[in-house]
């Protein structure tokens, strides 16, 4: 064990939903929290980089400042204080997860519960459905989790350590508990299982590639008016009809870009007119042209 090994965070927040938005509203009942490396200063991890050193193998993960639960007496030592996240059945609760390490990417599940993610980086994203996301070193996601188990026992919420040697690395894992008010006893048994790709990134990739915002609705009624530096407002929606969605279907006048600009429309620039109505303004202006023009004369 590297004596100047860093610990990892994983900090969340959970949150109750009370509207047919789900992310709406929320009770915030979970401290945000991060963790400090072992107590050693910042400025010797710096050193050790710029002097080309290797970290070493993190001494844990930790879930909001707390150590894992014992879910494994061989590996977790008695009298670790750990997390525990209380929620009520029927409820769906918004989860922030932050990856607040300083240089291993971490997997993150919680045992029988689907993620729905919804935002990442502080912008909505397409909702999409998860057993386990990678999470980076920096990187932030919003799930929405809707409990919606038997509640027989507590479940597992696991951060575990992404492209190592797991045999190695088995005791560098997360583990904080989700308690149902009307559990029926502790967690136990194995902890969910890790995507089983141990030195293959393309899964974690793929799962990275996947997320995307769902824009469409940016305007073009005043295109032609348009200036460099003006604001557009967008409004992201779920195409998939998840949550509160509000919008109509996409406008004729809408802009495609990217992989997506052979289904543009010829558009008509703001302002612009038919010949004929053209025509008619002109005819308009020169006859009261005139008539001014004969007023003066008259005087």
């Amino acid at each position: 064990m590297a004596a100047l090994a860093p610990l990892l965070a994983v900090a969340f927040l959970a949150a109750a939903a009370h509207a047919a938005d789900p992310f709406a509203f929320f009770d915030w009942d979970v401290t945000y929290m991060t963790a400090s490396p072992l107590g050693v200063p910042q400025q010797h991890l710096r050193k050790m980089l710029d002097d080309g050193k290797e970290l070493g193998m993190p001494d844990g993960v930790l879930m909001n400042g707390k150590g894992p639960y014992r879910y494994n007496d061989s590996l977790v030592p008695a009298g670790i204080e750990y997390e525990t996240i209380r929620v009520e059945p029927g409820k769906t609760y918004r989860f922030r997860v932050h990856n607040v390490g300083v240089s291993t990417s971490l997997n993150f599940r919680i045992q029988n519960h689907n993620l729905a993610l919804v935002e990442t980086e502080g912008s909505y994203t397409m909702k999409q459905n998860f057993t386990n996301l990678d999470i980076h070193v920096g990187q932030s996601y919003s799930f929405l989790v809707t409990m919606d188990q038997n509640a027989s026992s507590d479940y597992y919420i696991v951060a575990s350590a992404r492209f190592v040697n797991e045999s190695l690395w088995t005791r560098v894992t997360g583990v904080a508990i989700l308690q149902y008010s009307n559990s029926k006893g502790k967690a136990s048994g194995p902890l969910p299982d890790p995507p089983n790709d141990e030195y293959d990134k393309t899964f974690s990739m793929n799962q990275a590639r996947s997320i995307s915002p769902g824009f469409w609705n940016v305007r073009t009624e005043n295109l032609d008016t348009w200036y460099l530096g003006q604001e557009t407002y967008i409004r992201v929606v779920d195409p998939n009809g998840g949550y509160n969605v509000t919008e109509v279907v996409a406008p004729d006048n809408m802009l495609y870009c990217g992989l997506l600009k052979d289904k543009q429309k010829a558009q008509k620039p703001h302002g612009s007119s038919s010949s004929a109505a053209a025509a008619k303004l002109n005819n308009y202006l020169l006859a009261v042209l005139v008539s001014l023009l004969a007023l003066a004369l008259g005087h």
